[in-house]
């Protein structure tokens, strides 16, 4: 005990020398499915009896995320100096998210921190597998667009270059298409091409990062995205299924109502949601229903959720609506996901044979226009 202890103090002693608030570990991002293991194994040590310091002793061995030990380590550490698990998490915001902090408080003051990690687990796992599965649907299309950029690139730098050789020496007029592809070529091939692109993509790149680090930015750009063609529906829906689905795991557990809206909101990734969460607890303070609320805000949230609030508030349930709210929209979006592969295969195919088939075009037209003149 007395070598326990000792330790313990050292530990606490290296951790006061060091504020995750402004160090490396507070920039530290791990996998959400990652975090979801660590707080159901958590759970389960604290059930069996075993003391939280010790349980986070043992989770601090993470030999796949060696980054994340550490972040285990300084909430130990923290634990340790007389802080609560609430208060440490908080000081990491990349890896646990605001409703972990709720949810540990919660749980803290009641006296149930076992059954708030449980809820929580479940609900980090179901969120991180919902937002795997979005992500995979722009992996595809990805992968074609690359694999297209890279052909198109070795025929203009291989291929045609031996062309545009030949048929200057042929003498005769070239077709339109033939002449676009040679202009193509010797700029593709000219490196001053490439640093002014290279230049026009940083600026862009940074303006942006910048646009998104703002509220109004990332809201305007958010904006733009969900006027785009089925994937701004795709990113409305998700956004509503993750702020639904944060919002009854809040409820259910015990949170106010303002508070649990705010949380739903951080946890949808939408700035359009995030920036109305305020006005939400406003209309609240004004006597308006969440429903009524929700109603006013077409835009932002998808359609359908409001009507699943008001059911809930006439229901005296809202928490189970929100429920249902977040399983429709999660099946709507898994569909959207199937239904976008399956369109956007045979565009992606066409494209890529429109490429081809140019580039072809543009080397047989002049053939066969040159062997005409030759005449029988």
């Amino acid at each position: 005990m007395a070598h326990q202890s000792s330790n313990r103090s050292g530990n606490a002693g290296q951790a006061g020398s060091r504020d995750p608030k402004h160090g490396w570990e507070a920039k530290v991002t791990v996998p959400p499915l990652r975090v979801a293991t660590f707080t159901k194994q958590l759970a389960i040590m604290l059930r069996n009896g075993i003391p939280i310091m010790q349980a986070l002793a043992t989770l601090s061995h993470q030999e796949e995320y060696p980054n994340f030990g550490v972040v285990v380590s300084s909430l130990a550490d923290r634990l340790g100096r007389g802080h609560s698990l609430s208060r440490s998490v908080a000081e990491f915001p990349r890896v646990f998210p605001p409703l972990f902090s709720a949810m540990m408080d919660l749980g803290e003051s009641t006296g149930r921190l076992t059954e708030s990690l449980d809820r929580l687990g479940d609900w980090l796992e179901r969120d991180g597998d919902f937002f795997r599965r979005v992500k995979s649907a722009a992996v595809y299309p990805a992968f074609v667009v690359a694999v297209s950029a890279l052909l198109t690139l070795a025929l203009f730098y291989t291929v045609l270059p031996q062309f545009v050789q030949i048929f200057i020496g042929m003498g005769i007029q070239l077709p339109v298409i033939t002449r676009v592809m040679i202009f193509l070529t010797d700029l593709v091939r000219n490196p001053g091409f490439w640093m002014l692109l290279g230049v026009l993509g940083c600026a862009g790149w940074i303006g942006l990062r910048r646009a998104w680090a703002r509220p109004a930015g990332a809201c305007a750009i958010f904006r733009i995205l969900l006027r785009l063609p089925l994937a701004g529906r795709l990113l409305s829906y998700a956004s509503t299924a993750r702020f639904a689905s944060a919002a009854e795991i809040s409820l259910d557990t015990g949170l106010d109502l303002a508070r649990t809206l705010e949380l739903g909101a951080r946890a949808s990734g939408s700035p359009l949601i995030l920036a109305d969460a305020a006005q939400i607890v406003k209309s609240l303070t004004q006597g308006l229903q969440v429903s009524e609320h929700l109603g006013l805000r077409a835009g932002i949230y998808a359609p359908a959720l409001a009507h699943f609030v008001r059911a809930g508030e006439e229901a005296g349930d809202l928490g189970i609506m929100l429920k249902k709210a977040a399983s429709f929209y999660e099946e709507e979006v898994n569909h959207m996901i199937d239904t976008l592969s399956a369109v956007l295969e045979p565009f992606l195919l066409l494209g890529v044979a429109g490429i081809v088939g140019t580039v072809l075009l543009s080397v047989f037209l002049p053939m066969y226009s040159y062997l005409g003149q030759l005449g029988p």
